[in-house]
């Protein structure tokens, strides 16, 4: 990797950890971070390794400062999942679209048998909409601004 590559991604490592730090002092950020759009972009404009590294250890720090719950093992797998189908796939916007309705389905169902607010799983999952809801639009967002700053590679660095 050029020493141009490691700063580029040193400053994206930090601007994420920023995104996600943000809801902290104010929740109205909350689920308004570009990481899930990066998760699914990144294999576009780099190779494996960094695929995978990258986003999880953004995710991983931010954990420790925020907080660590069992949910975030699940998170670190579908980040995983997405990042694979990604790599899989050659279209972003079915790897976004696909990737955000497992998020929602498997994140809320993790919420539902590990929470203790008495909601039924239909009732997890139809508070979950307004969350995910921003996830998806702001994933989606970046998604496009992305596409439009970095060309994509016609062929992936493997």
């Amino acid at each position: 990797m050029r020493i141009n590559s490691t700063i580029g991604l040193t400053f994206l490592a930090v601007l994420l950890c920023v995104s996600r730090l943000i809801p902290t002092i104010d929740p109205t950020w909350a689920n308004l971070t570009p990481v899930l759009a990066l998760v699914i972009f990144i294999p576009y404009v780099t190779n494996k390794k960094v695929s995978y590294m990258l986003p999880l250890a953004v995710l991983l720090f931010t954990d420790l400062l925020i907080g660590f719950t069992v949910i975030n093992l699940i998170v670190y797998l579908l980040v995983a999942f997405m990042i694979t189908l990604s790599i899989k796939t050659s279209d972003w916007l079915i790897t976004g679209l696909v990737g955000i309705f497992t998020w929602h389905v498997v994140i809320n169902l993790f919420v539902y048998l590990i929470g203790d607010h008495g909601a039924t799983l239909a009732q997890t999952y139809i508070q979950a909409i307004p969350f995910d809801f921003r996830l998806l639009t702001s994933t989606m967002i970046y998604l496009y601004l992305f596409s439009l700053m970095i060309p994509i590679r016609r062929e992936r660095i493997a």
